[in-house]
């Protein structure tokens, strides 16, 4: 009973001090229900803490006034109840409610992150990674000295997103961490940020020992648009695991590079489907003639999504030797590889408006010595 007296004075106590604080500051008062739910994160009941801020974080235009509070529940990661049944922190609800206010929330974060202690800091940071904004640039550089490998990554990550030239250097340290994790998100960021002094990190990645990572570093070359790129993405061509020879397979096509045709058609004839479709895919952005003949043979595959491929990258090459068999093509069931194969008829021959394989056959009778398949 005294404890029910004590708490309902202290809500009371605190619904006073914000309306005494809103009038003081001249400030117009926040309808007194509202203030009621928000002046029960100043309580140190967590459970009404925790309460407060889910009620907080389902409204659509929570008040500026509520920050301050939110973020001093951050440090609390008592576990709670809720009246719904499922278990939570102050902070965890917290975290769900500050993130509602998005941009507006950051720099109080940010100062916040400045005097508060180890624990408080990383549910800050988490938020602060959550909002990507180039203005705690900073605090994710810091962050790269974490212990806690998870944090580590996800700090690479928003430093990646937000494009972050000043990291690059950090980001590089990075390459050589024990954490798989965090070696992967490290050249997937430097791809992003795409810095040219990366080049040399991104390569000694190229020979990690774990598959993820030089997948990843692979993509980022392709990123990095550099031109001593292709050689080593052609030699990953050649790696022994699948994820890493279909990453090279579709980042040669970002360099659309001569030199790299004639690895991308030998690459045609990999064992795995999406080797092959990227491959394919990569050799209609590089645009080579010399790649028709082969894509021609890839119409023959087993998987549709390669033949999809196959033909979407005879339509960019433009090579019109390629029709009579595209209009073979016309006979399978699968609705996008037709589809696919009549928008890459109507490009390669100006004919517009006919869909049916009837058609096509009677057009190549009449048409067919206009189209050979070699010069």
């Amino acid at each position: 009973m005294l404890y029910k007296i004590s708490l309902g004075i202290s809500i009371f106590c605190s619904f006073l001090v914000s309306e005494q604080l809103n009038c003081a500051q001249g400030k117009p008062t926040i309808p007194s229900p509202i203030t009621a739910i928000v002046s029960q994160l100043n309580l140190s009941d967590p459970v009404r803490q925790a309460e407060a801020a889910a009620k907080i974080s389902r409204w659509s235009s929570p008040p500026k006034l509520a920050i301050p509070m939110l973020i001093k529940c951050l440090s609390d990661d008592t576990p709670v109840r809720l009246p719904q049944g499922f278990l939570t922190t102050p902070a965890q609800q917290a975290s769900a409610a500050l993130l509602k206010y998005g941009s507006v929330a950051v720099e109080p974060l940010q100062k916040a992150w400045e005097t508060s202690k180890e624990n408080t800091q990383k549910n800050i940071a988490k938020l602060l990674i959550k909002m990507k904004s180039p203005s705690s640039a900073k605090i994710f550089i810091e962050l790269l000295q974490q212990d806690d490998s998870s944090l580590r990554a996800e700090a690479v990550m928003a430093l990646g997103v937000i494009r972050c030239d000043q990291a690059v250097e950090p980001l590089i340290k990075l390459i050589a961490d024990r954490e798989p994790s965090v070696r992967k998100e490290v050249a997937l960021a430097l791809g992003e940020i795409g810095q040219p002094q990366a080049f040399s990190a991104l390569v000694s990645l190229l020979t990690d020992n774990v598959p993820g990572v030089r997948a990843a570093a692979v993509k980022a070359l392709g990123r990095l648009n550099h031109p001593e790129s292709v050689p080593h993405l052609c030699e990953k061509l050649k790696d022994k695991e699948e994820i890493v020879r279909w990453s090279a397979a579709a980042s040669l096509g970002q360099l659309k590079d001569p030199r790299t045709v004639l690895p991308l058609i030998q690459a045609l004839s990999d064992s795995h489907f999406l080797v092959r479709a990227n491959a394919a895919w990569s050799l209609g952005l590089v645009g080579d003639r010399q790649a028709t003949e082969p894509l021609i043979c890839l119409l023959r595959d087993k998987d549709v999504q390669v033949k999809i491929q196959a033909v979407r990258a005879l339509g960019r090459i433009g090579d019109s030797r390629a029709v009579e068999s595209l209009i073979l093509v016309l006979n399978e069931r699968h609705p996008l590889l037709r589809r696919t194969t009549l928008k890459t008829l109507r490009r390669l021959t100006g004919v517009t408006g006919a869909n049916e394989i009837t058609f096509w056959q009677k057009w190549w009778e009449q048409n067919s010595n206009r189209y050979t398949l070699w010069p």
